[in-house]
């Protein structure tokens, strides 16, 4: 599934574009992905799936209240970990930027 920005999605897109990816949450030390192959395993850590999985407890109890469904929230959760789109890659926007992510990778946005 590609998310479109045309979707109902667009706010979730920007809280996690904004409250996660911009604003530095480490998802390659979280999520470990690291260039070795290895990880560090006291810097993993599913905050990130939390967040979703509090989200889709929301959408459960009150699904007529958000502009997205479950599998919406599959597919991110699913895709933060997959490596396969490049939003999810590196720690920081600085570090995204360097290694020219939006140009070697595909967003899951678009």
């Amino acid at each position: 599934m590609r998310l479109t920005p045309s979707s109902l999605c667009a706010g979730f897109q920007v809280l996690v574009e904004k409250d996660w990816l911009a604003f530095g949450h480490k998802f390659s030390d979280r999520c470990g992905f690291h260039k070795n192959g290895g990880h560090n395993s006291h810097e993993r850590s599913p905050i990130f799936t939390q967040f979703i999985d509090c989200v889709h407890q929301l959408v459960q109890q009150a699904p007529s209240a958000f502009e997205f469904n479950l599998l919406f929230l599959k597919t991110i959760l699913e895709h933060s970990f997959s490596g396969f789109y490049g939003n999810f890659l590196y720690n920081t926007h600085k570090e995204r930027a360097e290694n020219c992510l939006s140009e070697v990778t595909v967003s899951l946005w678009r």
